[in-house]
């Protein structure tokens, strides 16, 4: 009798998960250099809550490579013009969303 074979990987589901540790690798030194090297005190944030900051940087990296992909970015001024879109989405809108829900963003100033 023959030994059993291992069942075969396809190549679609070499490329999805290659795809998939790229950019959440991407993601990972977004959020690191976005961050991590920011923070007062990094060590205060809960592994859920760093792990949240992970995946979305994750989110914000295929974004990034979507559009340097989709426009054939080549050369100095396409790879600002993606650094540009980054900006905007990392401190437009993800961080737009996560402080306005903790009240961080409003700076209320009184006159006297």
């Amino acid at each position: 009798m023959a030994a059993p074979q291992p069942p075969q990987v396809s190549r679609r589901w070499l490329e999805r998960l290659r795809t998939l540790v790229a950019l959440l690798s991407g993601g990972f030194i977004l959020f690191f250099f976005s961050e991590t090297l920011f923070w007062g005190r990094p060590g205060r944030a809960s592994p859920a809550e760093l792990s949240l900051a992970w995946l979305a940087y994750t989110v914000l990296a295929a974004a990034l490579l979507w559009a340097l992909e989709t426009y054939r970015a080549r050369g100095g001024a396409a790879l600002f013009l993606g650094a540009a879109l980054y900006g905007w989405l990392a401190e437009g809108v993800l961080a737009g969303t996560l402080y306005t829900g903790l009240n961080l963003a409003k700076v209320e100033i009184e006159a006297r």
